[in-house]
Parts: C-alpha cells; structure tokens; sequence
C-alpha cells in the first residue's frame, strides 16, 4: 500500500495493463444518523464481468474501455436507492491535471479554496426499473499535509486520503417504490479517498477491511488487508485532519460469520498500539454480495490521550479472488447495469431489482 494525501495526485493515472483499475471514493452520514451513502466513481472497473472476460479471451482490456459509477442511498440503515453502471468510454471523460471527472451525468469536481478543499458532487440518472435520483453534494474539508500518514510499502496499490474528515452538505431526490419523490436536505460528516491499482485486485491482496468514524473532536480511519500483513493500520486523527494522534498497528479479528453466499468475514475488529484500543462492531449489513460488504457499524475508543469515544460509521469487507469466480457472476449481472449491452430482465422490474438490494 501506498499512502498519499496529496490533493494534486487525487487525478486519473495513465493505466495500460489489463486488470488496472481506479476509483474515487466518497460516503457520508447525516448529523442525525439516518441517511448515509456511498459514491464511487471508477475507470477501470474491477467487479466489472466485462472487463475480467477481456482480460483472459484476448480481447483489449484497457481500463479506460470500463468507467463506472456505483450509488447506493441508505434510510434507517435500509437502502432505499442503489445503482451501478458501466458506461461506455465516449460516455466519460477525466482530467489529466486536476481532480476533474464525468460519467454519463454524474460529474465530481474537486478545487482548493485557501486552505479547505472542496468536491462538488453531481448526481443525474434514471434506471431501466425506473427508478432515478438527481443529487448535488459539497464535501469540504482542511488541505493535508504531504507525509501526514507514513512511508510508501507497497507501490502495486495506492490509497490517497484526500478527506479523512468532511463537512457535507446538499440535497438528494430520489423515486421511491410508488415513484414518490423523496428529498433529504443532506448535512453530515463525511470522507473521500482514491486508489489505484497497477494489476489486477486478486493479484495485490486476499480480504480488506476498511472504514472510518468520526467523533466530535477526532476521526478513525482504518484498513487491514489480510494479504500483506504489514499492511495494517488504524488512526486515530484530529479533527481537522491534520495531526496523527495514534497509531494502532496490532489487530484481532472475532465473531466470524458466514453469509448466504459463503463469505466469511469477521464482525468484530479490535485495533491496539499497547495503550490505546479501538473495538469496532460491524452492527448492520447494509449490502451483502459474493464478494462484498457493506455495514453500519459502532466503534469503541479507548486508552488514547482523549476521553472513551463512541461513534457511529460505515465499514466495509472485500474478498476480491471471489470476484473472478464465473458461478457468481449471474448475480452480479443482476446488479451492474453494463450500458453497451440491453438491461437485465431483473433490472427492468422495479419489484424484482429491489430484491437484488
């Protein structure tokens, strides 16, 4: 792993090899805790069917034939919109020189306003079941440092934490079932990273589980991936981001369960340093797929240099050598919309693709 905080690297890489993939990360969650969301933005779309065929019929696989877009909208721990779409590459375009980036009519702009940067959001698409959503979101938060959170380890993949912590605002309109519109005056806390990749995720890492809370005065970011065991951390980081007020480099894994699908993931992580400890209760499952989830969960801190804390985030767990298993890809069919292709018959119904949620 590479860990950057460098706004100016928060921009599309040049990606030649097949299996190369990239994607820009945004979630929140209200001030009151019942709406959270997660934005991702991709070009070189990993869990993409299309593109993993390509790269082992001999077919080109260049990343930039796969950009994407997934949105999933949650109400009381419930998903009340969820899309992903693959567009075509004419569909998408993605600035070389600044975080700059459309997809279909979805578009993130970020810019540097003094000493806070700021993302603009956009959000813009009617689904074959009919369902749509029209959003502008603004995350804004303080400019980091270049060497905020250590060295380079791994240069196979790159993580740039852009926004450990942001302050988020906007309005979300979404369909409902009955095809109600509905519409949240957004405000909460948020956080925003990129990565990037050189091969493909199964060749770099086994499971990875990664998330972020904020508390009043502090914030926790963490990830473990299991593959490269020196590459797990938690931190405990001020407010406004711009100090590391611990490192927390010892984790247990416990209360393992296994989903319907056969994945198996740990629910409850506990990171320590020897004086301070972070308990992390993965509490509801807001997404469950082959080879992803997704959950509302708690976190627990105590033993640092503050008060116990508490604090409420999304967490999520990926197994990434499941995603190039062809028994699961009729369910993900079911789930990525593929633009150069007729939806699914699933996709159509708006009672049967809810079932997918």
């Amino acid at each position: 792993m590479n860990k950057e905080t460098v706004f100016h690297s928060d921009i599309r890489s040049r990606k030649t090899t097949p299996g190369a993939y990239e994607w820009w990360y945004f979630d929140a969650v209200s001030d009151d805790g019942a709406t959270e969301f997660v934005i991702i933005f991709y070009e070189g779309n990993p869990f993409s069917r299309r593109y993993i065929k390509n790269q082992y019929n001999g077919s080109p696989a260049r990343p930039g034939n796969h950009p994407a877009i997934s949105i999933s909208i949650y109400q009381d721990d419930k998903p009340v919109y969820y899309s992903f779409t693959e567009t075509k590459e004419s569909a998408a375009s993605f600035d070389d020189q600044f975080p700059s980036m459309q997809i279909d009519d979805h578009s993130m702009q970020g810019s540097l306003h003094g000493d806070d940067v700021i993302y603009q959001l956009q959000l813009n698409e009617k689904l074959p079941s009919g369902d749509k959503i029209k959003a502008e979101l603004e995350f804004r938060g303080p400019l980091l440092g270049a060497e905020s959170f250590g060295p380079v380890q791994n240069k196979n993949h790159a993580w740039d934490l852009i926004q450990p912590r942001a302050d988020v605002t906007g309005r979300i309109q979404y369909s409902s079932r009955t095809q109600t519109e509905n519409i949240i005056d957004f405000k909460g806390q948020g956080y925003h990273d990129h990565n990037k990749g050189n091969e493909p995720l199964k060749n770099q890492f086994d499971d990875w589980y990664w998330g972020r809370f904020h508390f009043k005065n502090h914030s926790l970011v963490y990830y473990l991936m299991d593959h490269n065991k020196e590459d797990t951390f938690a931190w405990i980081i001020s407010k406004d981001g711009l100090k590391v007020l611990e490192v927390l480099d010892t984790v247990q894994l416990q209360d393992f369960a296994r989903t319907i699908y056969g994945m198996r993931s740990a629910r409850k992580l506990t990171f320590s340093n020897g004086h301070a400890q972070v308990l992390i209760q993965q509490t509801k499952m807001l997404d469950s797929g082959p080879f992803y989830q997704r959950f509302s969960s708690h976190a627990f801190v105590d033993g640092s240099s503050s008060q116990p804390m508490t604090s409420r985030g999304i967490t999520e767990y990926l197994c990434p050598p499941r995603i190039y298993n062809r028994w699961y890809w009729p369910l993900t069919n079911m789930r990525i919309r593929y633009k150069q292709e007729s939806p699914h018959w699933v996709q159509r119904s708006k009672r049967l693709y809810r079932w997918t949620w």
